[in-house]
């Protein structure tokens, strides 16, 4: 029923986000086959801003888990495309980044086998601009002290700078196939390698002046963008 209020439809989440990774990715590697890892980059931040599966990334590039990269590492993005020889990182090195799988509290296969918990809308506020062919995930406008909590249970595996404009952006895991994120103007609530539950606040929105309370909500399955609709009203 959230879903289905009048829309003010905005300028676009998805075209925002698609000019950000075109800038980073010529910045870093001058072709868009290949992306060079930055500062703050995660395995897991990369494949979301390139909607493909870190598995799929870190099998183009050799990658092992804990799936360690480097600031520097030139990534190939496409499966024909010849590997890139990268220096083969150490886990003792702290200049390697890993996922945060290493640092989980709980350290059982739950984030690996197929979630069959339940869905929930991260907030309940007023929806500006739906899923669709425009827009991968839902946007919202929240009020000063609403909270965002994570969608589903599952594991942090990203906190860091976000896309398509917003400030900051949190990525959830929740088994094999899907991941949630959640793009926001505030300071986030929880780290890399929390294991959260459906109910976890994530982010409280502190002021709703200058874009504080947008905040857009993301599913993907296997990389790719799904409705988020599809998951609440089937549980």
């Amino acid at each position: 029923m959230l879903l289905s209020y009048g829309l003010v439809f905005l300028s676009g989440c998805t075209t925002e986000s698609r000019a950000v990774v075109v800038e980073r990715s010529a910045i870093g590697s001058q072709d868009a086959n290949y992306y060079e890892v930055a500062p703050g980059d995660s395995l897991y931040s990369i494949a979301w801003r390139f909607d493909t599966q870190v598995e799929r990334l870190a099998e183009f590039n050799g990658i092992d888990p804990p799936y360690l990269i480097q600031p520097g590492w030139r990534l190939s993005l496409r499966s024909q495309n010849r590997r890139v020889s990268n220096k083969k990182p150490s886990t003792k090195d702290k200049k390697y980044v890993g996922t945060p799988e290493t640092k989980a509290r709980d350290s059982s296969e739950t984030f690996v086998q197929r979630y069959t918990g339940a869905w929930r809308w991260p907030v309940e506020a007023v929806v500006t601009r739906p899923f669709g062919s425009d827009n991968k995930g839902v946007d919202f406008v929240l009020t000063r002290g609403q909270t965002i909590h994570v969608a589903a249970a599952g594991l942090v595996v990203y906190t860091g700078p976000g896309l398509g404009g917003f400030r900051n952006l949190v990525i959830v895991k929740h088994d094999a196939s899907y991941l949630s994120a959640y793009g926001m103007n505030t300071d986030y609530l929880v780290a890399e390698g929390d294991a959260v539950s459906a109910d976890k606040g994530i982010a409280r929105v502190l002021s709703s002046a200058n874009n504080g309370g947008k905040f857009h909500f993301e599913v993907r399955r296997e990389g790719k963008p799904v409705n988020p609709n599809q998951l609440v009203s089937a549980k």
